[in-house]
């Protein structure tokens, strides 16, 4: 696993290797970014879920100027501390949350932050995506222009609209599916 692209392209990352972690492969990740490329410079980005921090380290690395992290696995937490160090990004263009996604929205809508991109991507086997993807309709996290992408098993059936967000586009990549909504 690597960063694809950008001011970190070649850094390999660190991985848990556990079979509850998944962390979304390259060319997941290269084909999403290929699609949001023209959107990311400048960015503000909010990862659930985040794992080994792939997705968000990769949005920075392409141009990003904020990403939010947020996974309340400790040892995912590790590997995300690790992969930063080894990006050698600026510590104030990623910041880190230990906390569960519910909570940490309800944190972060006090914070008055709002998010060009939020990056979804619960384990497989937990069924997150209806009161999250709930919650961030409804809420004041997003600009207007805001898109939100969750991955997913590619059986795993998910609504057209929650609240304010529309699905506009989905991709299939084997067994993961990538669902596009926008926040209208």
């Amino acid at each position: 696993m690597r960063i694809i692209s950008g001011k970190a392209k070649g850094t390999r990352l660190a991985s848990l290797g556990k079979a509850e972690l998944r962390p979304t492969l390259d060319r997941v990740r290269e084909s999403v970014f290929n699609i949001l490329s023209p959107r990311i410079q400048g960015s503000f980005w909010l990862d659930l879920f985040a794992g080994t921090g792939a997705v968000s380290l990769e949005a920075v690395s392409r141009g990003a100027t904020l990403a939010m992290l947020v996974e309340p696995g400790k040892a995912a937490l590790e590997i995300i501390s690790k992969n930063l160090a080894r990006c050698k990004f600026k510590d104030q263009s990623v910041q880190v949350f230990r906390l569960e996604a519910l909570q940490a929205l309800k944190k972060l809508e006090a914070g008055k932050v709002q998010f060009d991109f939020v990056y979804i991507d619960p384990p497989f086997n937990e069924k997150h995506y209806d009161p999250i993807l709930s919650t961030v309709g409804e809420g004041s996290l997003l600009k207007t222009d805001s898109w939100i992408l969750v991955e997913h098993f590619h059986k795993e059936e998910l609504a057209d609209c929650y609240g304010k967000l529309n699905r506009f586009d989905q991709r299939r990549m084997g067994d993961t599916t990538v669902s596009f909504y926008a926040f209208e």
